[in-house]
């Protein structure tokens, strides 16, 4: 039988400034709202300057942000290898991904909120010899692209307000009232479709993949290119696109 470690070995273990540096990240984890140096101190029981260093490295090496407060971001995502979330949604979504991609000729991306922007985590390429695909890794503006405001759309308002606060406010094609109009719009249809923010003629469709309280997690996005005789039309993709976040949704017990 392993033993079970003891308050003894709990504390001769310990290393003071790790264990400081993830009071930090799990307190910010559980805050839709930024958090002042001055907040964090008191919930951690700690003085300001005692946490100052602590919040200057975990900036510093992009774990967390500074804008009216500090807030978590989602440099752990990008260390994709150890981030089970990213690898949930790639197990669940790839195969249904793909499918969708062969059934549709179009490809399609995965995308997850990071700091402010949109993070592309997967993609599943066209079958077709010209396609438009975007590069894993890539981020883009929450304000202007449709994953950004899918996943916006499906947040509670607390978290909704603390994203679109925390973005690139001058990044915008929308004033807020537009924005918020366009929020309201996706909760009512279910998904977003519009013109592609960088290339005319390209539609954007994206819908949101839910987790089990049904808050939006990721969102899955088709960039619909209207070929010359192709008989795939841009409902056809839609339905395919909204079918498939369904079933990828199902299979999300988190």
């Amino acid at each position: 039988m392993m033993d079970q470690h003891t308050d003894k070995d709990s504390k001769k273990y310990a290393v003071p400034a790790v264990e400081k540096a993830l009071d930090i990240l799990e307190l910010l984890s559980t805050k839709s709202v930024t958090m002042t140096q001055t907040q964090i101190a008191k919930a951690l029981g700690q003085s300001p300057s005692g946490v100052f260093r602590t919040l200057e490295v975990l900036k510093n090496r992009g774990y967390i942000a500074h804008q009216d407060g500090y807030y978590l971001t989602m440099q752990l995502h990008q260390l994709v290898d150890n981030f089970p979330l990213s690898h949930i949604l790639t197990n669940m979504a790839s195969a249904p991904m793909h499918a969708m991609a062969q059934k549709t000729r179009l490809s399609c991306h995965l995308s997850v909120y990071n700091g402010g922007k949109i993070y592309i985590i997967y993609q599943a390429e066209s079958p077709l010899p010209v396609s438009l695909n975007i590069k894993v890794g890539a981020e883009f503006s929450i304000h202007r692209t449709a994953s950004g405001r899918v996943l916006t759309a499906y947040q509670d308002p607390k978290t909704s307000a603390h994203w679109l606060k925390n973005s690139i406010q001058d990044d915008t094609a929308y004033s807020p009232r537009q924005l918020q109009r366009r929020l309201r719009a996706i909760r009512k249809n279910g998904y977003e479709m519009s013109a592609g923010d960088r290339i005319k003629g390209l539609q954007d469709i994206s819908c949101p993949i839910f987790n089990s309280r049904q808050v939006a997690i990721a969102a899955l996005t088709v960039p619909f290119l209207n070929f010359i005789n192709d008989d795939v039309d841009i409902e056809f993709v839609k339905q395919c696109l909204v079918d498939t976040c369904k079933n990828i949704s199902a299979k999300i017990h988190i």
